[in-house]
């Protein structure tokens, strides 16, 4: 039994190490003196033209990251729409050959091979402007960023440009040491995960018995979710506090699907408690990484709008109706993604604690029975694709997009809960 045991070790350790290397084999047991060896025939025709397929293949993949990279250089440089919208064409029609020769071949299309990690940014219009680079110059500059800037040396600088404070170029200023800054709340961001956790502990509805853990999180983001709640509370004050703000534990039954999707959640209850994803905000290549995932799902839905919407039907079709028409799955997309979330997760928090309370005691027609309802399904379609999933999704997307200064899109009547809820959370 013990030998069994090893051997299914084995097996599952190089199925691990297969997802982590790429490779195409399989592992088996081999017990010296016990098992056989079969030479199984090649057919060296079929072989080759296999191998020549997989090379086509590759290329086309590396067309359509060098086409993706170029629409970040050009969003970047601050090009015309004109000249995005002729780039994003490239894109697509790129996306398009690799369909077609997937479909005439029967090879499986791999889109975790076509992601480009690259996130363009120029230095500031007002110290470089790319007419007044030659031409050499400027492709000199964009294939410094089409190979992600990240080498040791500034990009290139025309010499009649201001390169900002003491002449100093962008790429060597953003290595000089900062002091943090207060925001405009008066916070202050910690030097480590520690300090941010002991700054926490005023979100918490009783200090002494609750529990902070940043454990896993990178402090960045352990900052940027203290920030958000300090310049929530600033605005509100809940009866309540949280009770908990603890990572995920994805070896719980209530966090196995959150902690492959979700960057963080708020468990509702008079306790209510924040749980971060660390698996997403253990570093900025995780966090990149998970929202380059969801821009290219979202890409892929907004290319195939035609043929998703045609045989979907219900909820799955307005589910696709509102990503197609608001080009984003949350509202954070819009905005800074981390901070974005955690803005959403005090939407929960507030609806919970605060915003149903509020729409009793102004007389809103959203506390009547259904009302929550109606509203989702007259704006929900028009804040994010996530809105429109459920009644309190609904009303976090849309704090979400209040915080950030969206109101247009949103139900008059539900900017008016948030704006009175101030007077009756203090």
């Amino acid at each position: 039994m013990q030998g069994r045991r090893n051997a299914e070790d084995i097996v599952q350790t190089f199925k691990q190490l297969k997802k982590m290397v790429n490779c195409g084999h399989y592992a088996m047991v081999f017990i010296p003196g016990i098992s056989t060896l079969y030479d199984v025939p090649q057919d060296e025709e079929e072989n080759a033209k296999s191998y020549e397929e997989s090379q086509q293949q590759r290329a086309l993949e590396r067309k359509l990251r060098y086409e993706k990279r170029d629409l970040e250089v050009l969003k970047a440089q601050g090009a015309d729409e004109d000249i995005l919208k002729a780039q994003r064409a490239k894109v697509k029609q790129a996306s398009r050959d690799i369909d077609d020769f997937c479909e005439e071949t029967g090879r499986t299309r791999r889109r975790d091979r076509e992601g480009t990690p690259i996130n363009a940014k120029f230095p500031p219009k007002d110290s470089y402007n790319p007419a007044e680079f030659p031409t050499t110059e400027r492709d000199k500059m964009r294939d410094w960023y089409k190979n992600g800037g990240m080498d040791d040396n500034p990009p290139p600088q025309p010499a009649n440009i201001h390169l900002g404070p003491d002449n100093i170029p962008p790429q060597a200023q953003a290595q000089i040491p900062v002091e943090p800054k207060a925001s405009e709340s008066g916070f202050v961001p910690a030097n480590n995960v520690s300090e941010a956790e002991e700054y926490a502990k005023r979100f918490l509805d009783n200090p002494k018995y609750g529990n902070v853990s940043y454990k896993g999180i990178d402090v960045e983001y352990a900052n940027t979710c203290n920030r958000v709640l300090t310049e929530v509370f600033d605005e509100y004050t809940p009866q309540y506090r949280l009770k908990a703000i603890e990572p995920m534990n994805g070896r719980k039954a209530a966090f196995k699907q959150a902690i492959e999707s979700s960057e963080a959640c708020y468990q509702w209850g008079g306790d209510g408690s924040l749980f971060v994803n660390p698996n997403f905000y253990k570093n900025k290549k995780a966090f990149a990484k998970h929202k380059e995932q969801i821009d290219q799902l979202m890409s892929y839905v907004l290319d195939n709008s035609e043929i998703l919407l045609k045989n979907a039907t219900g909820a799955k079709k307005d589910y696709i109706e509102a990503l197609t028409k608001t080009r984003r799955q949350c509202v954070s997309q819009s905005h800074n993604f981390a901070e974005g979330t955690f803005v959403h997760e005090c939407g929960h928090m507030l609806d919970d604690k605060l915003f149903r309370k509020t729409m009793k005691e102004i007389n809103s027609p959203l506390a009547a029975r259904g009302a929550i309802t109606d509203s989702v399904l007259k704006y929900g379609k028009g804040i994010s694709g996530y809105a429109i999933s459920s009644a309190n999704e609904y009303i976090a997307e849309s704090f979400t997009a209040w915080w950030y200064g969206e109101t247009s899109i949103l139900d008059p009547e539900l900017v008016r809960v948030f704006e009175e809820a101030k007077k009756y959370g203090k």
